[in-house]
């Protein structure tokens, strides 16, 4: 009996599979039973043709070669067919599987996810691992007909001697061990799935343009090389053991058949030599037996692949299931077109999944609507971690945040995202065209060159227009062809504009997002941003901004001085400095450099 996860698996990807080709489907079925039935046709023929000779009965012979030589000629068609069917079908559903994958690792409300190991290491292993639930079907096809063919084969043996029924059962121990050994791979695959995830970051880093500078400066590649070897040693060193021991467990099952297989051949030639058999009945039974032990070796084998299969399978059904649980839930609750009072936190407290500590701690802020305000700490003070609550890419662990007096819960994400807008330090690198790269920030509009201009404008990028010949149409990245490459600032300011493309968000944040620019230019822009902000008060848009350079920041409204994941204090500029507190000690630190 299968379990529960068993049959959903099982259900799932059949379901899967007839969505990607239901018709290749039934091709393959039609050749499986093309190419099993015809080696039963082919020991008949044998018995045939021996049995004619020992009767010099010249009809039987012809018959006996029709029966073993038309087989040939199906089994020379149905091979290459198979294979060609097989591998187009598989290749259908991995793409089906590939499709729910990235589905399923997009569409979490949150990005928790993403950035925890254990779930990053299943979403790995799926990935890794799309191949055998492909296969899944070409598996199960596969058992199907060798049950059947199995059958044929018994009952031919039936009609020499009953006793011969009892051959599969010596198969029993070989189908448990194939399972076994399938389990001890499995839990190898498990053991490597990080050291995996690290070989690949190495090799990643090893082959890219970014990191080539600082390995040939610091002279990192030998390190790094170093580092790849000895991950690949310990993954090699895990799959050996395992494929040693596997291969162990599976030559002990194959024994116990080879056992009743001897068996059965001795049984049959003990019936010949005392007549209750004929010539032809040995050479058939000799044939089927050793058939018989093709099936029941090669189901056995399969049977330890399809669960090991199931496993993978239901470890890609975990990432779906986690993708259910995790999407945007449905409300009658819009959010507004415009912002009366702010957005009000509350207590909010954060811890980051197996994280000892909160990164932030009981903290109650408000960002008035309308307003600029500045984010100030030192690094690791909770200033992102606050960001990422705004965008509700995480959840508070307690408190609420709330606007104008409606928790951001009960808001779809996805609606109140739409409402939203955002810069980052950590931008992407979208090589696209660089009419693209900005125009993705407002998908409606991502063909209407004239916001693309306007938002570059905004971002004081419009000199990006002119690096390559094709204006708007230019593709960036070097490793297309005809693409360019950008400056870190140029990459930066077309993040910038990406950033304002949409008309009129509700929150727009910049968290370091000009880290590559100089102060001057920085401040220059960002004074242009606040004074924008502050005319857009028909929608009581607020403008969170994150950075260092304190010359910015002072240009504030409202600045929140976050201090080891607490609100430390509020305040203007200039009420922050006549505190003396922690904003004044960083400001006299940051001036004092300028002096």
């Amino acid at each position: 009996m299968t379990d529960k996860g068993t049959s959903r698996a099982l259900s799932t990807f059949l379901g899967l599979a007839f969505k990607a080709d239901r018709w290749r489907i039934i091709k393959v079925l039609l050749i499986e039973i093309a190419f099993r039935s015809v080696s039963l046709a082919t020991a008949v023929g044998l018995k045939v043709i021996l049995d004619g000779i020992a009767q010099t009965d010249l009809r039987m012979i012809v018959v006996g070669a029709v029966l073993t030589a038309a087989p040939l000629g199906i089994q020379r068609w149905a091979g290459p067919a198979y294979i060609r069917v097989e591998v187009n079908l598989r290749e259908k559903v991995q793409m089906e599987v590939e499709a729910e994958l990235a589905a399923a690792t997009a569409d979490p409300v949150t990005i928790e996810h993403l950035e925890s190991p254990k779930h990053l290491d299943e979403i790995n292993l799926a990935a890794q691992q799309r191949g055998w639930i492909a296969h899944m079907m070409a598996t199960l096809l596969s058992n199907v007909q060798g049950v059947l063919t199995l059958g044929g084969s018994l009952a031919l043996l039936a009609t020499i001697d009953p006793r011969v029924l009892f051959l599969p059962l010596f198969g029993i121990p070989a189908f448990f061990a194939s399972r076994r050994a399938a389990a001890l791979v499995e839990k190898a695959n498990e053991a490597n799935a990080e050291r995996l995830r690290r070989r690949t970051h190495l090799f990643s880093i090893g082959t890219s343009a970014e990191a080539g500078k600082e390995l040939r400066i610091f002279g990192l590649h030998d390190t790094l090389v170093n580092r790849y070897h000895r991950a690949s040693e310990e993954v090699a060193r895990e799959t050996n053991r395992a494929a040693v021991r596997s291969g162990l467990v599976r030559v002990a099952g194959q024994l116990a058949f080879a056992v009743g297989y001897v068996g059965a051949v001795a049984l049959i030639i003990d019936l010949a030599a005392r007549g209750a058999a004929t010539p032809g009945d040995v050479m058939m039974a000799v044939t089927l037996a050793a058939q018989v032990n093709g099936y029941v070796a090669g189901m056995a084998e399969s049977g330890g692949t399809f669960a090991r299969t199931v496993k993978s399978a239901k470890r890609f059904l975990g990432v779906l299931d986690y993708a259910d649980a995790h999407r945007p839930k449905k409300t009658t609750v819009t959010v507004p077109a415009t912002i009366r009072d702010g957005i009000v936190l509350e207590g909010v407290t954060f811890t980051y999944p197996d994280a000892a500590e909160p990164a932030l701690k009981d903290v109650t802020v408000k960002l008035p609507a309308g307003s600029v305000v500045a984010l100030v700490g030192e690094n690791g003070a909770g200033k992102t971690t606050l960001v990422k609550l705004l965008f509700g890419m995480y959840e508070p662990s307690a408190g609420s945040i709330s606007l104008d007096g409606v928790d951001l819960d009960d808001f779809d994400p996805t609606d109140w995202r739409a409402h939203t807008s955002a810069a980052f330090q950590d931008f992407v690198r979208f090589e696209f065209s660089i009419g693209e790269s900005v125009g993705i920030g407002d998908l409606p509009r991502v063909q209407d060159e004239s916001a693309v201009r306007s938002a570059l404008h905004r971002a004081g990028a419009e000199e990006l227009i002119k690096v390559g010949d094709d204006g708007l149409e230019t593709p960036l990245g070097r490793t297309w062809a005809n693409g360019i490459d950008l400056s870190g600032g140029q990459w930066q300011k077309l993040a910038l504009a990406r950033s304002l493309m949409r008309r009129n968000p509700l929150l727009l944040v910049f968290d370091e997002p000009t880290a590559a620019l100089d102060a001057e230019t920085e401040h220059a822009l960002f004074e242009r941003f606040a004074a924008a902000s502050r005319e857009e008060v028909s929608t009581g848009m607020i403008t969170l901004l994150i950075s260092h350079r304190f010359s910015t920041v002072r240009m504030a409204d409202l600045i929140v001085v976050l201090n080891q994941g607490k609100v430390e204090d509020v305040g203007s500029h200039d009420d922050l400095v006549l505190r003396r507190g922690l904003y004044a000690e960083l400001y006299a630190l940051q001036a004092g450099a300028y002096e």
